[in-house]
Protein backbone atom coordinates (compact mmCIF):
# COMPACT_ATOMS: atom_id res chain seq x y z
CA UNK A 1 0.00 0.00 0.00
CA UNK A 2 1.27 3.90 -0.39
CA UNK A 3 1.17 4.75 3.37
CA UNK A 4 0.70 8.14 4.80
CA UNK A 5 3.43 10.19 6.81
CA UNK A 6 2.74 8.77 10.08
CA UNK A 7 2.85 5.11 8.75
CA UNK A 8 5.95 5.30 7.12
CA UNK A 9 8.04 4.47 10.25
CA UNK A 10 5.62 1.75 11.01
CA UNK A 11 5.29 0.20 7.37
CA UNK A 12 8.70 0.92 5.55
CA UNK A 13 10.76 1.20 8.92
CA UNK A 14 12.07 4.61 7.86
CA UNK A 15 10.96 7.86 8.91
CA UNK A 16 9.21 9.69 5.50
CA UNK A 17 11.58 12.60 6.42
CA UNK A 18 14.05 10.21 5.59
CA UNK A 19 12.23 9.22 2.26
CA UNK A 20 12.53 12.85 1.38
CA UNK A 21 15.93 13.08 2.11
CA UNK A 22 17.54 9.91 0.56
CA UNK A 23 14.92 8.21 -1.89
CA UNK A 24 13.51 11.30 -3.85
CA UNK A 25 16.65 12.71 -4.66
CA UNK A 26 17.40 9.04 -6.35
CA UNK A 27 14.46 8.57 -7.95
CA UNK A 28 14.39 12.31 -9.64
CA UNK A 29 18.53 11.33 -10.37
CA UNK A 30 17.47 8.07 -11.71
CA UNK A 31 14.42 9.27 -14.32
CA UNK A 32 16.87 12.36 -15.61
CA UNK A 33 19.49 9.89 -16.66
CA UNK A 34 17.87 6.53 -17.29
CA UNK A 35 18.14 6.06 -21.36
CA UNK A 36 17.18 2.68 -22.31
CA UNK A 37 14.01 4.00 -24.47
CA UNK A 38 15.18 4.81 -27.97
CA UNK A 39 12.88 5.74 -30.73
CA UNK A 40 15.24 4.61 -33.67
CA UNK A 41 14.85 1.29 -32.04
CA UNK A 42 11.80 0.78 -34.26
CA UNK A 43 13.80 0.70 -37.46
CA UNK A 44 16.55 -2.22 -36.32
CA UNK A 45 17.21 -4.26 -39.12
CA UNK A 46 15.49 -7.47 -37.36
CA UNK A 47 12.27 -5.99 -36.50
CA UNK A 48 9.83 -7.91 -38.66
CA UNK A 49 7.77 -10.80 -38.35
CA UNK A 50 6.48 -13.67 -41.09
CA UNK A 51 3.35 -11.82 -41.27
CA UNK A 52 5.03 -8.05 -41.01
CA UNK A 53 7.44 -8.57 -43.12
CA UNK A 54 7.29 -4.57 -43.99
CA UNK A 55 6.06 -1.15 -43.12
CA UNK A 56 4.58 -2.00 -40.05
CA UNK A 57 6.83 -1.45 -37.03
CA UNK A 58 5.32 -0.86 -33.89
CA UNK A 59 2.20 -1.53 -31.40
CA UNK A 60 0.69 0.91 -29.35
CA UNK A 61 -1.42 0.67 -25.98
CA UNK A 62 -2.27 2.93 -23.04
CA UNK A 63 -2.92 2.17 -19.57
CA UNK A 64 -4.22 3.65 -16.28
CA UNK A 65 -2.30 5.22 -13.64
CA UNK A 66 -4.29 5.55 -10.72
CA UNK A 67 -3.96 8.37 -8.27
CA UNK A 68 -5.47 9.95 -5.17
CA UNK A 69 -9.34 11.58 -6.09
CA UNK A 70 -9.03 15.45 -5.97
CA UNK A 71 -10.97 17.54 -3.75
CA UNK A 72 -12.29 19.85 -5.99
CA UNK A 73 -15.17 18.86 -7.93
CA UNK A 74 -14.01 20.03 -11.41
CA UNK A 75 -10.52 18.34 -10.96
CA UNK A 76 -12.55 15.09 -9.84
CA UNK A 77 -14.27 14.75 -13.04
CA UNK A 78 -11.68 15.68 -15.17
CA UNK A 79 -9.76 13.05 -13.97
CA UNK A 80 -12.65 10.35 -13.21
CA UNK A 81 -12.65 7.21 -15.90
CA UNK A 82 -16.00 5.53 -15.97
CA UNK A 83 -14.27 2.69 -17.61
CA UNK A 84 -11.98 2.01 -14.43
CA UNK A 85 -14.21 4.20 -11.72
CA UNK A 86 -11.15 5.60 -10.53
CA UNK A 87 -9.21 8.99 -10.86
CA UNK A 88 -5.77 8.64 -12.90
CA UNK A 89 -3.51 9.29 -15.68
CA UNK A 90 -2.68 7.54 -19.09
CA UNK A 91 0.65 6.04 -19.72
CA UNK A 92 1.04 5.40 -23.40
CA UNK A 93 3.57 2.79 -24.53
CA UNK A 94 4.52 2.12 -27.55
CA UNK A 95 7.21 -1.28 -28.50
CA UNK A 96 8.65 -2.77 -32.04
CA UNK A 97 7.94 -5.85 -33.25
CA UNK A 98 11.09 -7.42 -31.32
CA UNK A 99 9.05 -6.82 -27.95
CA UNK A 100 11.30 -4.00 -26.99
CA UNK A 101 9.68 -0.16 -25.69
CA UNK A 102 10.62 2.48 -28.20
CA UNK A 103 8.36 5.33 -26.58
CA UNK A 104 6.21 6.46 -23.58
CA UNK A 105 5.32 9.22 -22.32
CA UNK A 106 3.71 9.76 -18.90
CA UNK A 107 1.39 11.56 -18.48
CA UNK A 108 0.07 11.01 -21.88
CA UNK A 109 -4.07 12.29 -20.86
CA UNK A 110 -6.31 13.01 -18.11
CA UNK A 111 -8.08 10.16 -17.11
CA UNK A 112 -11.21 10.92 -19.43
CA UNK A 113 -9.15 11.13 -22.61
CA UNK A 114 -9.76 8.57 -25.17
CA UNK A 115 -6.33 6.94 -26.53
CA UNK A 116 -7.06 8.04 -30.03
CA UNK A 117 -7.07 11.50 -28.76
CA UNK A 118 -4.14 10.91 -27.15
CA UNK A 119 -2.19 9.27 -30.14
CA UNK A 120 -3.25 12.09 -32.95
CA UNK A 121 -2.23 14.81 -30.51
CA UNK A 122 0.96 13.40 -30.07
CA UNK A 123 1.63 13.57 -33.90
CA UNK A 124 0.16 16.88 -34.06
CA UNK A 125 2.61 18.34 -31.39
CA UNK A 126 5.95 16.22 -32.94
CA UNK A 127 6.57 14.14 -29.62
CA UNK A 128 6.04 10.91 -31.73
CA UNK A 129 6.82 11.07 -35.63
CA UNK A 130 6.42 8.07 -38.09
CA UNK A 131 7.86 7.65 -41.26
CA UNK A 132 5.54 8.22 -44.21
CA UNK A 133 5.39 4.31 -44.75
CA UNK A 134 5.59 3.75 -41.23
CA UNK A 135 2.32 1.22 -39.66
CA UNK A 136 1.34 0.96 -36.04
CA UNK A 137 -0.42 -1.64 -34.80
CA UNK A 138 -3.40 -0.50 -32.42
CA UNK A 139 -6.66 -2.04 -30.74
CA UNK A 140 -10.07 -0.17 -32.18
CA UNK A 141 -9.58 2.43 -30.49
CA UNK A 142 -7.15 3.81 -32.86
CA UNK A 143 -9.37 3.13 -35.58
CA UNK A 144 -8.94 5.88 -38.41
CA UNK A 145 -5.99 7.09 -36.38
CA UNK A 146 -3.19 8.29 -38.93
CA UNK A 147 -0.12 5.82 -39.27
CA UNK A 148 -2.45 3.02 -37.37
CA UNK A 149 -3.28 -0.58 -38.58
CA UNK A 150 -6.56 -2.43 -36.22
CA UNK A 151 -8.26 -5.44 -36.39
CA UNK A 152 -11.37 -6.06 -38.71
CA UNK A 153 -14.81 -5.34 -36.03
CA UNK A 154 -17.01 -7.70 -36.33
CA UNK A 155 -19.47 -5.49 -37.89
CA UNK A 156 -17.34 -4.63 -40.80
CA UNK A 157 -18.92 -6.61 -43.32
CA UNK A 158 -22.58 -5.63 -42.04
CA UNK A 159 -24.88 -4.49 -44.75
CA UNK A 160 -27.86 -1.90 -44.08
CA UNK A 161 -31.12 -3.20 -46.07
CA UNK A 162 -33.18 0.53 -46.62
CA UNK A 163 -36.39 -1.64 -47.05
CA UNK A 164 -37.07 -3.18 -43.99
CA UNK A 165 -34.61 -1.03 -41.96
CA UNK A 166 -32.45 -3.08 -40.91
CA UNK A 167 -28.67 -4.39 -40.31
CA UNK A 168 -27.91 -7.70 -41.99
CA UNK A 169 -25.28 -9.42 -40.19
CA UNK A 170 -22.23 -10.89 -42.91
CA UNK A 171 -19.65 -12.82 -40.58
CA UNK A 172 -15.85 -11.55 -41.07
CA UNK A 173 -14.16 -14.09 -43.89
CA UNK A 174 -11.04 -16.48 -43.57
CA UNK A 175 -8.70 -13.35 -45.17
CA UNK A 176 -9.93 -11.10 -42.44
CA UNK A 177 -9.72 -13.71 -39.75
CA UNK A 178 -6.29 -13.94 -40.00
CA UNK A 179 -5.46 -10.90 -40.26
CA UNK A 180 -6.84 -10.20 -37.27
CA UNK A 181 -4.98 -13.29 -35.33
CA UNK A 182 -1.70 -11.77 -36.81
CA UNK A 183 -2.19 -8.16 -35.41
CA UNK A 184 -3.49 -10.20 -32.22
CA UNK A 185 -0.37 -11.88 -31.81
CA UNK A 186 2.16 -9.02 -31.92
CA UNK A 187 -0.56 -6.99 -29.79
CA UNK A 188 -0.10 -9.93 -27.05
CA UNK A 189 3.26 -8.03 -27.08
CA UNK A 190 2.54 -4.69 -26.11
CA UNK A 191 0.10 -6.07 -23.41
CA UNK A 192 2.28 -8.44 -21.36
CA UNK A 193 4.92 -5.14 -21.50
CA UNK A 194 2.14 -2.87 -19.80
CA UNK A 195 1.86 -5.27 -17.51
CA UNK A 196 5.31 -5.12 -16.65
CA UNK A 197 5.99 -1.70 -16.48
CA UNK A 198 2.88 -0.50 -14.73
CA UNK A 199 0.36 -2.96 -13.44
CA UNK A 200 2.72 -5.32 -11.98
CA UNK A 201 4.57 -2.97 -9.78
CA UNK A 202 2.85 -2.87 -6.42
CA UNK A 203 2.74 1.37 -5.98
CA UNK A 204 0.72 1.17 -8.95
CA UNK A 205 -1.72 -1.31 -7.83
CA UNK A 206 -3.68 1.45 -5.31
CA UNK A 207 -4.16 4.91 -5.81
CA UNK A 208 -0.82 6.78 -5.59
CA UNK A 209 -0.47 8.73 -3.12
CA UNK A 210 2.71 11.09 -3.29
CA UNK A 211 3.52 14.32 -5.22
CA UNK A 212 2.94 13.97 -8.99
CA UNK A 213 6.56 14.94 -9.71
CA UNK A 214 7.16 11.90 -7.79
CA UNK A 215 5.00 10.02 -9.77
CA UNK A 216 6.13 11.34 -12.87
CA UNK A 217 9.48 10.07 -11.66
CA UNK A 218 8.44 6.73 -10.37
CA UNK A 219 6.79 5.81 -14.03
CA UNK A 220 9.45 7.07 -15.94
CA UNK A 221 12.22 4.83 -14.17
CA UNK A 222 9.45 1.77 -14.06
CA UNK A 223 9.53 1.87 -17.55
CA UNK A 224 13.12 2.50 -18.06
CA UNK A 225 13.67 -0.38 -15.84
CA UNK A 226 10.92 -2.66 -17.34
CA UNK A 227 13.27 -2.37 -21.06
CA UNK A 228 16.28 -3.04 -19.02
CA UNK A 229 14.50 -6.49 -17.56
CA UNK A 230 13.20 -7.50 -21.30
CA UNK A 231 16.67 -6.72 -22.84
CA UNK A 232 18.39 -8.74 -19.90
CA UNK A 233 15.83 -11.68 -20.73
CA UNK A 234 17.34 -11.91 -24.02
CA UNK A 235 20.65 -12.06 -23.28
Amino acid sequence: MAPTKFQYGRVLDFSYQSFCRHCVPLLEHLSLVMDEVKWADRLHLHNHTANFPYFVTTAVETCYVQISEPQHGRFRSAFNSGKYHATGLKLELTCNLMGHIVDFQFPAGLGTHNDNVIFNRRLLDGTKVFEPWELCLGDGAYRGCPHCLCKFPVNFNDIWLPAPRRWVHFPLNDVQEAANEAISEIRQRIEHIVHLASTKHRMFQLAFQGTYHNLVHAVHVSVHMAALQIIESEL
